[in-house]
């Protein structure tokens, strides 16, 4: 529930990444760092509002956050299964692994993730 909630609070920021990458305005690398980087932010806001939680009364939840963070979760899996693909291979090109990516993203975790918005 809480980390939903902060993970829901970037999602702008989430989208924003997503739409560079399917738009071509960034590479699978960037991609990749930028989901992670974030998504690690998130996860330390989470565990420090679960620490600070007896000491705050103000917390704000929406039911519209619910679910939010497997979906980033999905994402970020996608970025792992793509820098493990560039990592392997040869020439350091994972051009078509970066199309499939793209197109996966498109399918599978674009409609869900605007739900979100």
């Amino acid at each position: 529930m809480f980390e939903d909630q902060i993970f829901w609070e970037s999602r702008r920021s989430y989208f924003k990444i997503i739409n560079d990458f399917l738009t071509n305005q960034i590479d699978g690398n960037n991609f990749c760092t930028q989901i992670q980087n974030l998504r690690g932010e998130n996860l330390e806001q989470a565990e420090e509002a679960v620490r600070d939680l007896e000491f705050k009364t103000d917390f704000k939840f929406t039911s519209k956050s619910i679910g939010f963070t497997d979906l980033v979760d999905d994402l970020n899996s996608f970025a792992e299964l793509f820098k493990l693909e560039l990592n392997n291979s040869e020439s350091n090109e994972s051009s078509f692994s970066e199309n499939v990516i793209r197109s996966k993203i498109k399918e599978m975790i674009l409609p869900k993730f605007l739900k979100y918005l």
